[in-house]
């Protein structure tokens, strides 16, 4: 996959220590910056575990909570926590405005579980609304 692909490295041995929280902070930063300059979606990040057979990134690396620290660089006013993922008033709102244009029902429910991939899916509605890919309304 290193022809296809950006890589960040996170040093540590995650296999025995868990990280610091500026390690996710400033990792998510350029994780942020990267998404953005790369036009890439959050759920295009994935450790390396998943190309090879690897520890990496080590079973005490939270990938759930690197990506909650790269959804509030990328200034989605989600709450960024340690212990869970909440849902928050964005993602509801964000829900009753498509809704409004048909695009979901206002009744859909996100679960902590999906939150992530909602947002996600979400910031590319909105990026394509922006870019005028995806027309809305009258």
């Amino acid at each position: 996959m290193n022809n296809q692909s950006l890589g960040v490295c996170f040093r540590g041995e995650f296999h025995k220590q868990i990280p610091a929280e500026p390690q996710y902070r400033d990792g998510a930063k350029l994780i942020a910056q990267l998404l953005s300059q790369e036009e890439l979606q959050i759920n295009d990040i994935t450790p390396d575990r998943d190309f090879d057979e690897t520890v990496c990134s080590g079973k005490n690396f939270d990938m759930n909570e690197l990506k909650q620290y790269i959804l509030g660089e990328l200034n989605l006013n989600v709450k960024v926590t340690v212990q869970e993922v909440i849902v928050t008033n964005f993602v509801q709102n964000a829900i009753n405005n498509l809704a409004a244009y048909g695009i979901m029902s206002k009744e859909y429910r996100v679960t902590k579980d999906h939150e992530i991939t909602l947002i996600s899916m979400l910031n590319g509605l909105v990026k394509a609304i922006k870019d005028g890919k995806l027309k809305v309304g009258n």
